[in-house]
């Protein structure tokens, strides 16, 4: 058993309003939270105070945003997250509408306890049926560009959740600039990359986590299609440009050369 004392989940959020379907679906993640016995870590950088209340009355550690963005906001929300948890504690990183993995993070953080590093939880095949087509097709060729570049295709990479160690919380805490969505959508993504680089313990933990069906439905439009695609074309070429970098890869002048063409110059 964990001692849950030790384990600290944490998030960030921005709604417009109360009534907006991420809203809806953060609540029920700090209830879920509660239920299942976890202290959550929310930074909230919303315009809308209703909302933190909310979080609050359902047992939510709320803070406001100290910086813009979502990569600062997710830095904020996992250091604080480390200092509660201590020094033999464990961390996850969740998006604010993946409620229903909360009940599956037992196992997860028992794999820290037993001694990962970093665990990357696995949608199983009961999980990706609860997608929309579009991520069902495009996020296994995403996770398929972090096998080429670093050996690793045990690794549902394109799940945004991570657990971690303390030692493992400093490479989530470190800014990396001039990576592609270095300080959006990779936050999360690139220290796992420099995880392997140098080492650490990363494994997969596969769980049974039904997306929302209202997320399903309402991210099933062409809007979020072009958000996906950019987010995978991001991602996919930042894993290479990041892994050469790190010497994971072995460097291709051709190739940076295009990607510099086509996504701009990493630094």
């Amino acid at each position: 058993m964990i001692n849950k004392t030790e384990c600290v989940i944490s998030t960030g959020t921005y709604v417009n309003n109360l009534e907006e379907l991420r809203a809806q679906l953060s609540l029920r993640t700090a209830e879920e939270a509660a239920k299942c016995g976890y202290r959550l870590v929310v930074v909230d950088g919303s315009p809308v105070e209703e909302f933190r209340r909310e979080l609050s009355a359902r047992g939510a550690m709320v803070y406001t945003e100290e910086e813009k963005g979502m990569g600062p906001a997710r830095r904020q929300a996992i250091r604080i997250a480390t200092e509660l948890a201590g020094s033999d504690g464990a961390v996850c990183f969740i998006e604010p509408e993946k409620g229903p993995l909360v009940k599956h993070l037992d196992k997860c953080f028992e794999a820290v306890f037993s001694g990962a590093d970093i665990v990357v939880p696995c949608r199983s095949p009961k999980s990706w049926e609860s997608y929309p087509r579009l991520q069902r097709l495009n996020e296994p060729f995403g996770s398929y560009s972090f096998e080429i570049a670093t050996g690793r295709g045990d690794l549902d990479m394109f799940f945004g959740p991570r657990l971690f160690n303390a030692v493992s919380a400093d490479l989530f805490l470190k800014r990396r600039p001039g990576v592609h969505g270095g300080d959006s959508w990779g936050t999360t993504h690139y220290p796992v990359i420099e995880a392997i680089h140098l080492g650490y313990k990363v494994v997969g933990v596969l769980v049974d986590y039904i997306h929302p069906p209202e997320q399903t439905a309402f991210e099933d439009n062409p809007s979020f299609y072009i958000k996906r695609l950019d987010q995978i074309a991001q991602l996919a070429a930042g894993t290479f440009l990041y892994a050469m970098k790190l010497g994971l890869m072995e460097k291709d002048p051709d190739l940076l050369a295009r990607f510099e063409k086509e996504f701009g110059a990493a630094k």
